[in-house]
């Protein structure tokens, strides 16, 4: 089944997440602005591309984001699911504003690992 973006927009998802409205896309997932059952705006990220290699790497982010200590480079983890239609979504903190695409246009970004605000051990 191919996934139209607007499918899930006015649906709840399991744990109470109602989809508000389409914010995005990427290579392999939509992004939604939701409400959580407790009021709480919130980011839903819906896998669309179920080809192995996407299915995968969607599945190392949320493993990623649920592991790593919260800290204000991240946002946080709410939650992740399967859609009764098959997809994989994450649920994390919306975060409003520009997108990491348009931020680069305007200005350069240094990902060196000497320029990453890491904790020291």
């Amino acid at each position: 089944m191919a996934l139209d973006r607007n499918h899930y927009i006015g649906k709840v998802l399991s744990g109470g997440y109602r989809i508000n409205r389409f914010v995005g896309s990427g290579a392999f997932a939509y992004v939604y602005q939701a409400t959580a059952p407790d009021g709480t705006i919130c980011a839903v990220k819906i896998q669309y591309n179920l080809v192995a290699d996407a299915r995968t790497r969607f599945s190392r982010e949320i493993k990623v984001l649920k592991e790593l200590p919260a800290n204000d480079y991240l946002v946080k983890y709410y939650s992740d699911g399967i859609t009764p239609e098959g997809f994989p979504y994450l649920v994390m903190e919306f975060v409003d504003g520009t997108t990491l695409k348009e931020a680069l246009k305007v200005k350069s970004m240094d990902f060196s690992i000497n320029s990453l605000p890491l904790a020291k051990i």
